[in-house]
């Protein structure tokens, strides 16, 4: 919330930013006289580099990862998973959303004896704002029950719930990823399946194993973002990327009304003359209040951000390499980086979904949506 002054200063009057000033390439010790067929041998050699910078996650189980992830700096421990009950209200749904801290909960069906959805805080924002969608116009969004409420939201992948064992590898998680998961839920291979129980994994998780391997890494990671394509229309996500803005002096309201009709996660919030200042996304919406809902939306999107925002704007530039801007989305806890010129206009735009997509075990161009 916005009870901490010095977030609030850094979200208004700083862009934390990475420029590249890449050292020129190091070769290992390659002997000046090369092989007659050269393009074709150092080809080779850069795909066994990818292969072997995969292979790790290949290799790594779930059970391996979920040990990983409760040691060290890791903030994420292997607590009792925190889930909700199909039979709750929205309002409580919303309430251990705050309680906990979180912006999404898995929802457990009693009758189906199974999970049923991924809820998130703009699932709940999107219900309150389709009054034409909601059968009981009697009742307020808040005094739903969960299981009224899902059907409603139709079928978006963000909120399936995918299960996967934990004898499973880490490239078959982040497979579902590149299809538009944004988190799994991970179980004993022996666990019995009429109770609630297991491990939810993110996007953020998966990057933030990455980057804890750095050296792992392919040298692919120490070329640009540009080099990468993600300037360009077949960027490596999971489709066409959209960037979307609003100018700041419009509604936080309407800024999230932009990011249902796009089907996108992130609405770019720039001033009157196109420069990026903000980032409008589900973040934003962390640890509010039911009760808040309405008064908050109704603010200029840039004081809403002024209030609620808990990180600082991030961006990075088209020079940037793949290695620094995992470093920057891991170090600075965001979900994207937006890529800016000279001028701070934004040309791009860099979500965990793409670095998943780097490092997965198939060709991301052969998938196709519209989601970022």
């Amino acid at each position: 919330m916005g009870d901490s002054q010095s977030e609030t200063k850094k979200h208004e009057h700083h862009a934390v930013s990475i420029n590249s000033d890449r050292p020129e390439e190091e070769h290992d010790n390659h002997p000046k006289k090369r092989p007659h067929n050269d393009n074709q041998d150092m080809d080779a050699l850069h795909a066994k580099k990818r292969r072997n910078s995969k292979q790790f996650l290949s290799s790594t189980t779930m059970g391996d990862f979920i040990k990983w992830r409760a040691q060290g700096d890791n903030q994420e421990t292997n607590k009792q998973l925190i889930y909700a009950n199909s039979t709750e209200s929205v309002r409580a749904a919303v309430q251990l959303l705050r309680d906990h801290n979180i912006l999404s909960v898995p929802v457990w069906d009693n009758e189906e004896k199974t999970f049923i959805w991924f809820l998130s805080i703009l699932d709940v924002l999107r219900f309150c704002m389709t009054d034409g969608e909601r059968a009981d116009s009697s009742k307020t969004p808040y005094e739903f029950s969960l299981r009224d409420m899902i059907p409603t939201l139709g079928e978006d992948e963000s909120g399936m719930v995918q299960t996967v064992m934990k004898s499973s590898s880490l490239s078959s998680v982040m497979e579902w990823f590149t299809l538009g998961v944004h988190r799994v839920l991970v179980q004993d291979d022996n666990a019995t399946t009429d109770q609630p129980s297991g491990f939810v994994v993110s996007q953020s998780d998966v990057v933030r194993y990455l980057y804890h391997h750095d050296k792992d890494l392919s040298k692919d990671a120490d070329q640009t973002i540009e080099e990468h394509g993600f300037l360009k229309s077949d960027a490596p996500s999971i489709g066409p990327k959209k960037l979307i803005s609003i100018e700041s002096s419009k509604s936080a309201l309407e800024g999230f009304q932009l990011l249902f009709v796009n089907r996108t996660n992130a609405v770019a919030v720039v001033d009157s003359e196109g420069k990026l200042v903000g980032n409008l996304s589900a973040s934003d919406l962390r640890g509010v209040k039911a009760t808040e809902v309405e008064q908050l939306l109704s603010t200029p999107v840039l004081d809403f951000l002024k209030t609620q925002s808990h990180t600082a704007l991030v961006v990075c530039k088209p020079s940037s390499t793949l290695r620094q801007v995992i470093h920057m989305l891991v170090e600075q806890r965001v979900h994207r980086l937006w890529v800016v010129d000279d001028n701070h206009h934004m040309v791009g735009l860099v979500t965990l979904t793409d670095i998943v997509c780097k490092f997965a075990p198939f060709d991301y161009k052969l998938l196709h949506s519209d989601k970022i």
